[in-house]
């Protein structure tokens, strides 16, 4: 068993990602040899294309890649789940939730530059100024023997999965050593001021964290519907009220309880970490919404291609808005103030105004409860304030897309017994 037991639609996502890492990678070259020379629009996007810069199309992709592996993870958490009974089973299901955090945490720092610094924070300096690096690079490897073992106890049934998830956790580790070898070449040039790290270092370095990534998603997906396929030998199949396991209420409360636990997380964020865009540092608040916003756009898919009625696309729709927003975020657009572009940037604002107005409209004809149509308005009233009222952008879109989230798996994540419709995870 292997790639073969892949659907059409994750062989068509794993190539679709493939294409977008190369596509990227041959953007970071292209920034590096000829970005510097060119002139001020050209630069800009090409800068978007440059793995190695923050605050950029680049970042935000490869953030939202580490997002989408911890989702991923959770997926297959929930599948074991109804596979294993037993308390020692259950106990090494664990793992998964462990692993899912862990590359949340990286799709932050992606999109908050914590690892460039983190070395040098308060919390390490305990340990001493160059040895605070040492002891997270240390944590590092401990995550990555913690995948590798965990590949194999959970993994080894399905040999193809347990060889991506290994592969992905040495291209992962190998990405300090790569930092530190950079950092060695520097000090031992001529003149350390002006060393220029080439441009092959930056695609290594780069290329194997993000095809690390493709790595884990492809294991993930191997496993998961290895593991779908096992539970249905078993007849333990979900019924209309569950999916995945878990009854449509609690999901909803595991929900609620998510978006509660972030929303203290941006709180905290905001008010203790402040970064300047123009320091050419990634900014860790702007990744709680560009967060929800794209499992919105995850799961608005999933009810798209699940859904039978006509009006389904409505849901497209929506996710096309929702990677919109989420990129837009992950990119700190919306704190920059282009004078030559100014116009242009209202008429945008407006027009994503617009927008959310009239899916607003579309997804209140369909809506019979009165609470579902209070979530819908609640959206659309935040959404449209994070487009006028700039200085809370970051926190208006989290706050409107967690109602959407929450109408979501309450309500229109449900309908029409999804479960039984097309699959697509």
């Amino acid at each position: 068993m292997g790639i073969n037991l892949l659907s059409r639609r994750f062989k068509l996502i794993i190539t679709i990602l493939v294409l977008l890492n190369i596509f990227f990678l041959a953007g970071t070259w292209l920034y590096n040899t000829a970005g510097e020379n060119a002139g001020n629009i050209t630069k800009f996007l090409l800068l978007q294309l440059d793995l190695a810069h923050e605050n950029n199309l680049a970042a935000w992709y490869s953030s939202m890649l580490w997002l989408l592996v911890a989702l991923m993870y959770i997926f297959c958490f929930m599948m074991d789940r109804g596979r294993f009974l037993k308390k020692t089973d259950r106990w090494i299901n664990a793992g998964w939730i462990i692993l899912s955090l862990a590359f949340a945490v990286l799709s932050l720092d992606e999109l908050g530059s914590f690892h460039e610094t983190i070395g040098d924070s308060r919390l390490f300096e305990i340990f001493g100024k160059s040895e605070g690096w040492e002891v997270f690079y240390i944590l590092v490897m401990l995550v990555g023997v913690f995948m590798i073992l965990f590949s194999w106890v959970r993994l080894r049934r399905m040999p193809l999965a347990t060889a991506f998830m290994i592969v992905g956790a040495l291209l992962l580790l190998s990405n300090p050593m790569q930092e530190d070898f950079e950092i060695e070449s520097m000090r031992s040039s001529v003149n350390p001021l002006l060393w220029r790290r080439p441009v092959i270092f930056t695609l290594l370095e780069e290329g194997s964290e993000i095809f690390a990534t493709i790595c884990f998603l492809v294991s993930t997906m191997i496993y998961y519907v290895y593991a779908k396929r096992q539970l249905q030998k078993l007849e333990v199949t979900s019924s209309a009220t569950q999916t995945f396991g878990i009854s449509k209420s609690k999901l909803k409360v595991l929900t609620i309880c998510f978006i509660a636990v972030s929303g203290v997380l941006l709180a905290i964020v905001d008010r203790y970490v402040q970064r300047d865009a123009g320091n050419e540092v990634g900014i860790p608040k702007n990744w709680f919404p560009s967060m929800i916003t794209f499992i919105v756009f995850v799961v608005s898919l999933y009810s798209y291609i699940n859904k039978s009625t006509q009006s389904r696309d409505v849901f497209l729709y929506m996710s096309m808005l929702a990677v919109l927003i989420s990129a837009y975020c992950g990119i700190d657009l919306y704190e920059h103030h282009f004078n030559e572009m100014i116009t242009g940037e209202k008429i945008f604002d407006w027009i994503m105004i617009l927008l959310v107005i009239i899916l607003a409209f579309r997804f209140l004809k369909e809506q019979q409860g009165i609470t579902s149509k209070l979530l819908i308005i609640f959206w659309a009233v935040f959404t449209c304030l994070a487009f006028y009222f700039k200085s809370y952008t970051a926190e208006f879109i989290f706050a409107g897309f967690s109602i959407f989230l929450i109408a979501l798996v309450s309500n229109l994540y449900f309908d029409n017994n999804i479960n039984s419709q097309k699959e697509f995870i």
